[in-house]
Order: C-alpha cells, then structure tokens, then sequence
C-alpha cells in the first residue's frame, strides 16, 4: 500500500495539529469552545481598554499618567498629585469660580498635556491652559 506519515504538532499548548496523508485535521474544531473563549477574552480585554481610553479622553477620569492632579471640591483647589508652582493655584480657582464650576479636576501630565473633566466649560479650557503650562516650565 501507500507509507503513512503521522506526526503531532503542538504550537503553545492550545493549538494542535495532527497530519496524516494529506488529510489535516485541527484539533481546535474538536476543542471549539477553547479557542472561542481565548478570542473572546482577547474581545472582552480590548473592550475594557477602549472604554478606559473614552473615559479618560472624554473627561470622566483623570489620566493615569498625569504628573499633578488637582480637582475641585466645593469650590476649592485639591491637590491630589503634584503641586503648581508660584501662584497658578490662586489664579486656577479664580478662573474655575468664575466660570461658576464647584466640582471637578485639571490633570497635566509630563507632556505639558492638560486634561479636563466634563465639569469644567470648553471656553475656559485655554486660559487654564495658559496659567498652568506658563508656570509649569
């Protein structure tokens, strides 16, 4: 008859691949819900990051990143990280009380980048900006 050649092929033991002839099989279509779950926990990870992302991006979180962190709490400057040099801080709460904002933080990261949170109106962002970077460097 015909030689028969077999041999067994293990690629970080998940994915198998047995050859005879030239009839290949997967040993993942027998282990279907194995690699389904790989690629969904893979799907779900992205998801997590992706909305981590948004959430920072749009103002709902501060960045991990961020070198100093200051929010505003009932009307007054907290610093949780970091300090602002000179007199920034008096001049951020005037401009944070006059924009009428009693809640919310400014996060600079290394940078030179500002973020804001959703509390704080997009026509104050550049004169924030102004104040923190110019006395940042």
């Amino acid at each position: 008859m015909g030689t028969v050649i077999q041999f067994k092929v293990t690629v970080k033991r998940r994915f198998t691949c047995n050859i005879r002839h030239s009839n290949v099989t997967n040993a993942a279509a027998n282990g279907l819900p194995q690699q389904a779950a790989r690629t969904m926990h893979i799907v779900i990870l992205i998801a997590i990051v992706t909305l981590i992302f948004a959430a920072i991006e749009l103002g709902f979180i501060p960045p991990f990143n961020a070198k100093i962190i200051v929010r505003m709490r009932g009307g007054s400057l907290v610093f949780e990280k970091g300090r602002l040099q000179g007199n920034a801080a008096e001049h951020v709460e005037a401009i944070l009380r006059g924009a009428g904002v009693s809640e919310g933080y400014l996060a600079i990261t290394s940078g030179q980048r500002v973020y804001f949170s959703r509390q704080i109106p997009r026509d104050v962002h550049q004169r924030l900006r102004n104040v923190l970077l110019n006395n940042w460097r």
